[in-house]
């Protein structure tokens, strides 16, 4: 949820799950990692006592009823910090091509935030981008 809210304009957590069409981006994202997890630790499925991407987005959905949620990236991005890209998605990216998966959702956020903080950096007359 960390790449997606601040490529959906600083939104939330508890809004994205509630926006049928973030909802279904980030399912997808989900589905991603959660495919590639089974191939680079050669499973065939989670344990059961690990959560569904349903209940993951159903849990930030009753949790956004009582309190608005703003993933850890959302906050360095508003507050000017470097994002930690390559910690979030360079570094899953580089673990699953090992794996000889592709992240293609994850890797589009990548590309779209690595280009957003370089450009932020360049107006504020930073040298470089700290990706």
């Amino acid at each position: 949820m960390n790449p997606t809210s601040i490529l959906s304009g600083g939104l939330p957590s508890s809004e994205m799950v509630t926006s049928p069409q973030l909802r279904s981006h980030l399912e997808g994202c989900m589905e991603e990692i959660f495919e590639a997890a089974k191939k680079v630790f050669m499973i065939e499925r989670f344990p059961a006592k690990f959560a569904s991407i349903e209940r993951i987005l159903e849990s930030t959905q009753r949790a956004g009823e009582q309190s608005t949620i703003k993933p850890s990236m959302l906050v360095d991005w508003e507050l000017g910090r470097p994002l930690e890209i390559e910690a979030i998605l360079g570094l899953p990216i580089r673990i699953a091509a090992r794996a000889g998966v592709k992240l293609a959702r994850i890797q589009s956020m990548y590309a779209f935030l690595t280009q957003l903080q370089l450009a932020r950096s360049q107006k504020n007359g930073l040298n470089q981008a700290r990706i």
